[in-house]
């Protein structure tokens, strides 16, 4: 909401922002649907959700959820470590690590990797795990010796720095503090106990947020190379009031339309359509024009309501929250069920578990795709479940081990 209500005020011409087909008129008119498309979703989401989540259930956590909770993590850490093994083999490097050692541009390596030929799903299950990893390390990090707090924490931010995105260092750092601050104060019984703990929380977000700052502005130097305060105060001006939601003001001026975008959507069907994604089209029509291949950029970063309407016009914008809201809610009831199916834990630590899942994937800059077909919520199914299986074959391992001891 933020940057729509600054350019409505403000308009489009200052230092800090760039843009291309945005005028004040429909800079204006495509404000009015950002808030719409804002309103719309809290509400119809907030009613759906009224009998499914739970804010502040209080939780009693028993050794088994405990020692259920670190053996995830463990398996989501271990899944991460083969993951990158599969980066090495396609000749992918790590972009902070590859740019601080060589001096490359950051954003180089980081198109090098994604144009590397590597199928975007291992990508996508990359990302998934990571903030899995993170949920679970918040959430059960007081159970953890030190050793295992500090192998963790840095195999985390080894993880991170992959891929070289900014954001995602915030994201990151940001599910491990609220998950961690979340299942203190959900199980802690002891008040007393409890404000003596939430205080030592205090400390470490002081810790987490001087990390992610710190993380965020080394990434965006090796980005951009900034050599003045101005051009510091500006990139995170322009990033952080217009640029998540740049590409829907872009779409609305420029009006790209086609169906075939709702293809490319298709879970497991849209490698059979060779067809271009939304999000690179309009940067390609925006700060790709003049460059000789789409592989020389990224994509832009739009909101949900900028693709339904390439796809389908002002009726799908006005649609779009409500399926998008729908899409989510199904997302934490299947990813729930799903759960319950493969593991025996408090059913209210599983179902916040699930919440933080789901919010965790879930972007307002994002585009429409996954949330069209549920592709995204068919994912987060197929890698929950390959983490789950995983977890259940080591179980069905110890017992039987424990049963042999037991005979003999």
């Amino acid at each position: 909401m933020l940057p729509g209500s600054v350019l409505y005020y403000y308009g489009i011409y200052n230092d800090y922002t760039t843009t291309f087909y945005v005028t004040n008129d429909n800079a204006v008119t495509t404000t009015y649907f950002v808030w719409y498309a804002l309103a719309v979703f809290i509400i119809v989401f907030a009613l759906l959700s009224k009998h499914k989540y739970y804010l502040r259930p209080k939780i009693t956590l028993s050794k088994h959820d405990i020692r259920t909770l670190t053996l995830l993590l463990g398996i989501s850490i271990l899944c991460l470590f083969i993951v990158v093994s599969i980066f090495y083999s396609f000749g992918m490097r790590n972009a902070l690590i590859g740019s601080v050692i060589t001096h490359e541009n950051i954003v180089e390596i980081r198109l090098a990797n994604r144009y590397s030929g590597i199928p975007t799903v291992i990508i996508s299950y990359f990302i998934f795990l990571l903030h899995f990893s993170a949920i679970l390390f918040g959430a059960s990090i007081r159970s953890l010796s030190k050793v295992k707090k500090f192998f963790y924490f840095f195999a985390l931010l080894f993880f991170m720095s992959w891929l070289g995105d900014k954001a995602l260092y915030l994201y990151i750092f940001v599910e491990i503090f609220i998950s961690h601050i979340y299942f203190i104060s959900i199980s802690t019984i002891n008040e007393h106990k409890a404000s003596r703990t939430l205080s030592k929380s205090s400390i470490k977000l002081i810790i987490i947020s001087i990390f992610s700052i710190v993380a965020f502005l080394i990434v965006a130097q090796l980005q951009i190379g900034f050599t003045n305060t101005h051009q510091l105060v500006g990139y995170l001006m322009g990033r952080g009031v217009l640029g998540q939601i740049a590409g829907v003001y872009e779409e609305f001026g420029l009006g790209l339309h086609d169906i075939g975008y709702a293809l490319t959507n298709l879970p497991f069907l849209s490698f059979l359509f060779n067809h271009d994604y939304f999000n690179k089209d309009l940067m390609m029509a925006t700060w790709g024009v003049g460059l000789a291949s789409s592989e020389d950029t990224g994509v832009m970063n739009s909101m949900f309501i900028g693709e339904a309407f390439a796809i389908g016009g002002y009726g799908l914008v006005l649609m779009s929250p409500i399926i998008v809201a729908v899409s989510l809610f199904w997302s934490h009831s299947l990813l729930y069920w799903i759960m319950r199916k493969f593991i025996n834990i408090n059913r209210n630590l599983m179902k916040s578990i699930t919440v933080f899942i789901v919010a965790s994937t879930f972007s307002l800059a994002g585009d429409f795709g996954p949330y069209m077909f549920m592709k995204l919520a068919i994912m987060e199914i197929l890698f929950l479940i390959s983490i789950l299986i995983i977890y259940k074959m080591m179980v069905i391992r110890t017992n039987d081990r424990c049963a042999k001891l037991l005979d003999n």
